[in-house]
């Protein structure tokens, strides 16, 4: 009895200093979401359409400009939304559930990995997950991606333990909102990945008197319940929009982005089959040292017992394939299998030091000093690279403190290692990536947001203008203004023609324009009307062009002399 109390006492205290971490991890997540404004296209599109869902009342669906959005399902906007209600509009509002889902799959990570192997490799594998860049980036940005991450992270956690302790009411409670949740932030793939995963889980460990036909019949369960929650927002929303939603949502940005390369997203299907490769070598730093031991021992049966290798096998190996095989390629696609790499590579370093690996193991534990040595120097060469490409000197500084900073924890993490301090190395490695990314982030950030032009224009706009003023564009479609220049819709003006009938208005207006297209329309077109109110030089670092931003003004009231 008094050793049962005491064990229950221990998993209390490991579960508090994993509540602790994944506060820091939110903390340091959250003060780097608010070192910048949004960056252009993907972020002011979420941004502004849960915006709007606050302006204008309309919970069933997000719009953009006034027009519907159909990319993402609702979850994304519905709390962004609730954010911005209650603290007004930010950046910090609109990307705080990044940094709170990446906070909380760390959590669940370490719950995974103190039931898989104990709470020390929880513990590291909570570091592993949320220092590799994929997830500092995702984990920052007003995206539906990390809220994706934690989604997939819950709906395969609730499986696992389902596997681990046996079938209960609540793992299939936890996996019916958990599957909901991933179908509301991104549609059919939020269900397709998790549960393609359980469905490997489920033929790696057939016969073994593991699984059964309860694990089956939950698995079942919680997707029709998780699919008739999506539906019961769907089928409304979808209506509403007389089938748009569906048809743009589902049959462009799911059907189409399988089959054919979308955006410029993609290529040979073949030559990009490999694309992910360098992308987990790259972004899951610095996990990346213990990757190739680790899957060495996990396929080899040395990370823990066959339940464990089915589990882990199938939370990495099945998205990963999905992915490789899907026509649209992007870097965050794989994000989901982040925990999983995580857990396997802090699992490899607790087996090192418990002599638990065999001597294959331990070469390709040598041989990671390459898997992690070659991403950092190309990292480290693309940082210092950086400036000269996009044409920015000024970031030249904290570039080089940036590739200083992780090439020095880099080198002092994989001497540790070599040395059989495989461990200490690591903690190296996680406290010397931490503070790399913030010092750098913190000296890069200011250098950056001069070259944004949108937010300098729009504060322009919103300070000689009332709301009532419209605002029209030509050849500047980032929407990076239309969250910042805080107004109703945008007039986009799509061609010369319709510049120029725009242009014969009287009424008050601004018109936001780059400066070479008005010194290439100055022979046909009149813009003696206007006043240049404001201008803002910087760089568009979507389209990776330097930009000159133009406000011209068209019979406002006289500036204020006060």
């Amino acid at each position: 009895m008094e050793s049962s109390l005491d064990d229950r006492a221990g998993s209390r205290r490991t579960a508090r200093i994993a509540a602790l971490v994944a506060l820091a991890i939110f903390v340091y997540a959250s003060f780097l979401t608010t070192r910048s404004t949004l960056f252009d296209r993907d972020e002011p599109r979420f941004a502004q359409a849960s915006v709007e869902m606050v302006q204008t009342g309309n919970y069933l669906y997000p719009t953009f400009d006034g027009e519907l959005r159909p990319d993402k399902p609702i979850l994304i906007y519905w709390l962004a939304s609730t954010v911005v209600h209650l603290f007004g509009v930010s950046e910090w509002a609109v990307r705080f559930w990044a940094p709170v889902s990446l906070a909380l799959s760390a959590l669940i990570t370490f719950f995974v990995g103190r039931r898989l192997f104990g709470a020390r490799t929880g513990w590291l594998a909570m570091g592993l997950l949320a220092i590799a860049p994929l997830s500092l980036m995702e984990g920052t940005i007003a995206t539906t991606d990390a809220l994706l991450l934690l989604c997939i992270t819950a709906a395969f956690a609730s499986f696992a333990f389902a596997v681990l302790d046996g079938v209960r009411l609540w793992h299939t409670l936890a996996l019916s909102a958990a599957l909901a949740a991933a179908l509301l932030t991104k549609g059919p793939v939020g269900l397709a990945v998790p549960v393609l995963s359980a469905i490997v889980a489920l033929w790696m460990l057939r016969g073994r008197s593991i699984v059964d036909a309860r694990h089956v019949w939950m698995l079942v369960i919680a997707s029709v319940v998780a699919s008739a929650l999506f539906v019961a927002w769907g089928w409304p929303a979808n209506e509403a929009t007389n089938g748009e939603f569906y048809r743009r949502g589902i049959g462009h940005h799911v059907v189409e982005r399988v089959s054919t390369p979308l955006e410029g997203h993609g290529g040979n299907f073949f030559l990009a089959l490999p694309y992910y490769v360098p992308v987990v070598l790259l972004l899951s730093l610095p996990a990346t040292l213990y990757l190739p031991a680790a899957l060495s021992a996990l396929f080899g049966g040395r990370l823990g017992d066959a339940r464990t290798k089915g589990l882990l096998v199938a939370w990495i190996l099945p998205c990963f394939v999905l992915m490789s095989v899907v026509s649209t390629k992007l870097v965050h696609y794989v994000f989901p299998i982040w925990p999983g790499i995580a857990l396997v590579c802090a699992a490899v370093i607790d087996a090192s030091e418990r002599d638990a690996l065999s001597e294959r193991d331990r070469r390709w534990l040598a041989r990671g000093v390459w898997f992690a040595g070659v991403p950092v120097a190309l990292l480290c060469a693309g940082l210092l690279a950086a400036p000269s490409l996009i044409h920015l000197p000024a970031l030249l500084v904290p570039a080089i403190v940036m590739a200083i900073a992780l090439g020095t924890s880099a080198w002092f993490g994989i001497r540790l290692h070599r040395r059989g301090r495989v461990r200490s190395g690591a903690h190296v490695l996680i406290g010397g990536f931490a503070v790399a990314w913030l010092v750098g982030i913190a000296l890069a950030m200011p250098v950056i947001e001069r070259t944004k032009v949108a937010p300098a224009i729009a504060a322009a706009i919103r300070a000689r203008t009332s709301s009532e003023v419209e605002v029209a564009r030509f050849k500047f479609t980032e929407p990076s203004l239309d969250f910042y220049v805080d107004r109703p819709p945008i007039t986009d003006l799509g061609d010369e023609a319709a510049l120029a009938q725009w242009m014969q208005g009287v009424t008050p207006a601004v018109l936001v324009i780059p400066r070479e297209r008005i010194d290439a329309l100055r022979a046909t077109l009149d813009f003696t009307r206007f006043e240049e109110m404001a201008t803002a030089q910087g760089f568009n670092i979507s389209k990776g062009q330097p930009l000159e931003l133009v406000a011209l003004g068209r019979n406002l009231p006289a500036r204020s002399t006060r």
